[in-house]
C-alpha cells in the first residue's frame, strides 16, 4: 500500500543508500530523469545524474551537518537522460 502511495505522488521521490544506490524511485522521478526506474534502480548511481560530481560529497555533507530537521535540504542540478539540467532539491 505504502508503495502504491508513493508511486502516484506528483513529485519526485527518491530514496538512496549511503553508496548512492537507489531504494525508492517512484514513476514522478521516472518522468524528470527520463530513465525507467529498473534501470536506475539496477543500473546507475545517484551520482550519474549530478550535472557536478563534486555536488555528491556535498550533497552528503549537507544532509548530515547537524541542523533542525525540518532544514535538511540541499540545492542540486541533476542531469536528465536526455542531458537536460534540472535544479531539484534534497531532503
Amino acid at each position: 500500500m505504502l508503495d502504491a502511495l508513493l508511486q502516484s505522488l506528483p513529485h519526485p521521490v527518491i530514496a538512496i543508500d549511503r553508496e548512492g544506490r537507489f531504494l525508492l524511485f517512484n514513476r514522478a522521478a521516472e518522468r524528470l530523469l527520463g530513465a525507467p526506474r529498473q534501470a536506475a534502480m539496477y543500473d546507475h548511481l545517484v551520482g550519474d545524474f549530478f550535472v557536478d560530481p563534486a555536488e555528491v560529497p556535498r550533497l552528503e555533507r549537507a544532509l548530515s551537518a547537524p541542523q533542525a530537521p525540518d532544514a535538511r535540504s540541499h540545492d542540486v542540478r541533476v542531469r536528465t537522460m536526455l542531458g537536460e539540467q534540472v535544479p531539484v532539491r534534497f531532503y
